[in-house]
């Protein structure tokens, strides 16, 4: 049997975590509707970054439009929810190792990656340990849509949460670690230099 917790779920025959998708119902989408169902995605390592990213730029979206919370979403956004939530059942072959598989006698690495769009950033990190590679956790933020950021501005800021959360991964550890942090920006790389 699996344990589950808010839609996360760990076997412990595998000792694996997975996720618990359900579809939502066929009632109108409203603001209400759809923020409901995006607050039940349960995801506090990040592992669903890329879909909780795109969970987050709707919720920007719906409200730049400013509609009332349950006046029903127009002919385009109730195609772009349904696409979106037409997905998410196949979340649950996600499956992701408890154990990270290392030993105090373990050569342990992190591998941060930071990247961003002009809609929004992210880091994740991942562990590697001996010949084994893990995810351990990832973070997202969007533009805001107030003081919009430019793309060099937030490749520095993913740069910036990908060091933040590598110091806080880093803290668990109590051998030594190698960390490396990779960007593909180089504006980034040379403001950090200087």
């Amino acid at each position: 049997g699996t344990l589950k917790t808010l839609g996360l779920q760990w076997n412990p025959q595998n000792d694996t975590f997975s996720f618990n998708m359900h579809l939502a119902d066929n009632k109108p989408v409203t603001k209400r509707s759809a923020l409901s169902y995006i607050a039940k995605i349960f995801d506090p390592m990040g592992w669903l970054t890329p879909v909780t990213v795109t969970a987050k730029l709707f919720i920007q979206h719906l409200w730049k439009i400013q509609s009332d919370w349950d006046d029903q979403l127009d002919e385009n956004l109730t195609k772009e929810w349904i696409k979106f939530t037409q997905h998410l059942p196949s979340l649950t072959i996600i499956k992701i190792d408890r154990w990270l598989n290392f030993s105090d006698q373990s050569s342990i690495q992190l591998h941060g990656f930071a990247d961003a769009s002009e809609k929004a950033y992210a880091a994740v990190v991942y562990l590697k340990s001996d010949c084994k590679i893990t995810i351990v956790a990832a973070k997202s933020k969007v533009n805001p849509i107030k003081n919009k950021k430019t793309l060099p501005k937030l490749e520095l800021c993913a740069a910036h949460l990908l060091a933040r959360l590598l110091r806080k991964i880093n803290a668990i550890f109590k051998s030594d670690v190698d960390i490396y942090a990779w960007s593909d920006s180089t504006i980034t790389l040379a403001w950090i230099k200087n």
